[in-house]
């Protein structure tokens, strides 16, 4: 269609006929031509996206620890006996308490608030014989966290307190 012809057509023929002479092609069953504009910017969204998602997959992932270790807490009328007192930093660590006593005890480990308000520890009473208690504490403070009973008949025993360290991160622990 000539342009002349365009504008004796009508508003909708004439916007055709302009489209087609400045666009320089069609699109397929449209009878509409595609701009180098947005050729180029097509191209450019197409080489980001085939650039950012590989770095997008390789991503480390941080959200659940990789190392997980047990630490066997026994709890007697006379001392509390963990099986390891040193874990590494980003670790979770799980906490077998288990009172083979013959009177309750608590056992109480770092901090229930420290820093902004985040969890470092935790308190736990545990009757004789009764089943092990487990509890999980991801390990994200490093230093000494002191333990001990915190009941009255058990603060004045020296074998009733001591320190669990936790140290440098290790390979498998997820460290921030």
């Amino acid at each position: 269609m000539a342009c002349e012809d365009a504008v004796n057509a009508g508003p909708a023929a004439r916007d055709a006929a302009t489209f087609k002479r400045h666009s320089g092609g069609n699109y397929p069953h449209t009878g509409r031509g595609i701009s180098n504009v947005t050729a180029r910017l097509l191209t450019l969204v197409a080489l980001l996206a085939v650039a950012l998602v590989p770095t997008a997959q390789a991503r480390q992932q941080t959200t659940a620890p990789t190392l997980f270790i047990t630490v066997n807490v026994t709890l007697t009328d006379s001392k509390i006996i963990l099986s390891q007192k040193v874990a590494p930093r980003g670790t979770s660590a799980r906490f077998v308490i288990k009172n083979i006593g013959s009177k309750p005890h608590s056992f109480t480990l770092g901090s229930l608030q420290r820093g902004f308000g985040h969890q470092t520890g935790f308190d736990k009473i545990v009757r004789p014989n009764q089943p092990a208690e487990i509890l999980v504490l991801y390990l994200d403070y490093r230093g000494k966290m002191p333990y001990y009973s915190k009941l009255s008949t058990d603060l004045k025993n020296g074998k009733m307190h001591g320190f669990f360290t936790v140290g440098p991160s290790i390979t498998g622990s997820t460290d921030y």
